[in-house]
């Protein structure tokens, strides 16, 4: 490796050419960026012009290069590995200089710095850009700028502009040659040279190991290629190009979908590139093994695109449970949804089993909505379901239906959307879209063969009993036999018998119930025309419509599965199983546990506090690592617990009464222990 600090002028003097790998990312930079840049030349240009004392040149980063000897005859080829932006960057502050100057000296000497003057083609460029961004930047060093679009465009543009306002500011003393040297002489970077890729793929890890200026998909994307090497091109425009350009700002989503139903449930948004390079980092020594990596997730990409654009999918059943998801318009359960495409699309179950397997996801979702269950245990509990289902195949379908039906995931059966029927404020579960989901399913349901054309107008939630109380509905509450209307007014507005879907709601607002019966009886839904023949619409009607709404919805979205309960037994064996399993100075939360073992956080604490011949149950802590002293053996002594902790080197001696994050076992750990018992 070969790294110097050298100005701009020693990257671009002589015949060079700077090709960026066509599967690096697009040019990125923006004003806030080329603002800085330009902050700072403008402090070099006072300095070549004399308006300030001397001071040291810009340091402008780090470009990393890999020499390529056998892509150029009679011209030095490299590729940029890292620094892109920079040098683009650069190019484009050139350009507009040269547009702007009408010095015939000057516009010369700053095209040496873009043009290898005594070439042809792209070999005249010093600069090469990927397939992207090549056009736009050609038009624009060629002197066609003001025409480009983009950012390419935008930057080249802004450019000019400073310039020619610093030239109106002084045009006496406006210098374009001091202004010139800022740029080539006064700008330094760190020039790196590796000769072999291994190194460039390390160095361009250890510049880029936050991920801060970089997405998650960029860093996985460089990450492929660079150890790709020579098969790195065909690769890009064969597998990479093709998934880019199928998902575009659905890739990174795909990626943390994909890790997640693949069985690397832990992943965040910020931990894709993370997880994912433990799988390349496996087969960087087998680039054939890459390579077939590299294939199978731009298959699976293919997958991806039918659930977030179900019309790509042939199966018209499969098309239509996917299209469902669109309408619900939440993602916590496309990583499952992800595992059935791929595992239909690949032969292992049949289209119809996957639109089955889509049933039972939305089955899951709409019963929760139902009885108003919280959201945000939502993605744990699909992620730990994909954990456990992430090897099965032809199976995936009925054990899908077994591990959602499992009591810790909270699938609400028959009786408990009964027990909810009548009170439930359903107005407010959730959001507006899937509140209007559960009500047009219910509309099309009691339509029969007579679909509503939901295009054909724009329906909206309204409230039959308005929200607001008016005379008129006070007196029709007491016709109904109410002795507080205001009371029954609070406790029933919002429940589902009260709701309906209509076009009309400005013209509905708070008017009595004759008027609103005279448009629900034109209405083209059913659900309508039914209301629009009641006499009275008092606590009566409203309890006995969400009841047989909540029926239909009995009938419309699958219960769970009935299972043999775990014996406490059973369960308890388990729970020593694993925790026999913990080594070292290593501890878990009851949190994760139940998510293993599919059980109660509450009934497995108390199956903990009972049993107290436990193994290792003091490495039980909070998810924080914080100690849980309301557990019996913690609060009889809380500083000999601490000590215990300590002799575990679970806390370090200072007795820092958090266990840190580093030490616990996370989901997938503790899932390993209990398959491996």
């Amino acid at each position: 490796m070969d790294a110097r600090k050298v100005t701009l002028w020693d990257l671009l003097d002589g015949n060079k050419t700077y090709r960026i790998p066509p599967y690096q990312r697009r040019y990125a930079w923006q004003k806030a960026d080329w603002e800085r840049l330009w902050e700072h030349l403008l402090r070099q240009y006072e300095v070549a012009t004399g308006q300030r004392q001397d001071r040291a040149p810009h340091f402008f980063g780090s470009v990393v290069l890999q020499p390529r000897p056998d892509m150029g005859a009679g011209t030095a080829v490299a590729e940029i590995i890292d620094g892109q932006q920079r040098l683009v960057t650069t190019a484009l502050l050139l350009a507009a200089m040269r547009d702007f100057s009408s010095d015939e000296e000057e516009i010369q000497l700053t095209e040496e710095c873009l043009f290898n003057l005594q070439r042809k083609g792209d070999e005249r460029l010093k600069l090469q850009l990927g397939r992207y961004d090549h056009d736009n930047f050609v038009s624009i060093v060629e002197g066609e700028g003001p025409k480009v679009q983009g950012l390419l465009g935008a930057g080249y543009r802004w450019f000019l502009n400073e310039i020619e306002r610093l030239h109106r500011r002084d045009p006496k003393r406006f210098n374009f040659s001091a202004l010139r040297k800022a740029v080539t002489i006064r700008l330094e970077v760190v020039r790196i040279q590796a000769e072999d890729m291994d190194n460039c793929h390390r160095i361009f890890q250890t510049l880029n190991s936050t991920g801060r200026s970089l997405s998650q998909s960029d860093l996985i994307r460089n990450h492929f290629f660079m150890v790709l090497g020579p098969q790195a091109e065909k690769a890009y425009t064969d597998h990479w190009a093709p998934m880019e350009d199928r998902l575009e700002d659905d890739l990174e989503p795909f990626f943390l979908h994909y890790l997640v139903a693949h069985g690397r449930h832990n992943t965040t948004r910020d931990t894709i590139y993370q997880n994912y390079q433990m799988t390349l980092t496996d087969l960087e020594s087998k680039p054939d093994k890459v390579l077939a990596e590299l294939k199978s997730i731009s298959s699976h990409s293919k997958s991806y695109l039918k659930i977030i654009d179900p019309a790509q999918e042939r199966n018209a059943v499969l098309k239509k449970a996917l299209s469902r998801f669109q309408e619900w318009g939440t993602t916590h359960q496309r990583p499952l949804l992800l595992r059935a495409q791929i595992l239909a699309d690949t032969g292992k179950i049949t289209k119809p089993q996957a639109a089955r397997a889509c049933h039972y996801i939305e089955s899951y979702l709409v019963r929760r909505l139902l009885c108003g269950l919280f959201t945000n245990n939502l993605n744990r509990n699909f992620s730990s379901v994909a954990g456990r289902l992430h090897e099965v195949e032809k199976d995936f379908t009925p054990k899908l239906l077994v591990e959602l039906s499992q009591k810790a995931m909270g699938w609400p059966s028959d009786e408990a959307l009964n027990e909810e029927a009548e009170s439930l404020e359903f107005y407010w579960t959730q959001q507006r879209r899937q509140q209007r989901f559960v009500l047009q399913a219910l509309a099309e349901r009691l339509a029969g063969k007579e679909i509503p054309d939901w295009e054909a107008a724009d329906y909206t939630i309204e409230h039959v009993l308005p929200q607001t109380l008016t005379d008129e509905w006070v007196e029709m509450l007491r016709s109904g036999g109410a002795t507080d209307p205001h009371q029954t007014h609070h406790e029933l507005k919002d429940t589902l018998g009260n709701l309906t879907l209509t076009a009309y709601n400005p013209e509905l607002s708070n008017y009595p119930l004759e008027r609103k019966q005279g448009i629900f009886k034109d209405s083209g839904l059913k659900m309508n025309q039914t209301i629009a023949k009641t006499k009275l619409w008092g606590e009566k009607e409203i309890c006995k419509r969400s009841r047989d709404l909540y029926a239909l919805a009995t009938e419309l979205w699958q219960a769970p599965q009935k299972l043999e309960e775990n014996t406490t037994e059973l369960l308890l064996s388990r729970l020593e199983a694993i925790l026999e399993g913990l080594e070292g100075d290593t501890w878990t939360s009851f949190e994760d546990l139940a998510s293993v073992l599919n059980c109660e956080v509450q009934a497995l604490r108390q199956l903990v506090i009972d049993s107290e011949q436990l193994p290792n149950r003091d490495f039980i802590l909070r998810e924080d690592g914080s100690l849980d002293v309301d557990l019996p053996w913690v609060a009889r002594g809380v500083n000999d617990f601490v000590d215990r902790l300590v002799s575990a080197g679970i806390v370090g001696a200072e007795k820092n009464k958090n266990a840190p994050k580093a030490k616990r076992l996370d989901l997938d750990q503790v899932l390993a222990i209990q398959e491996s018992v």
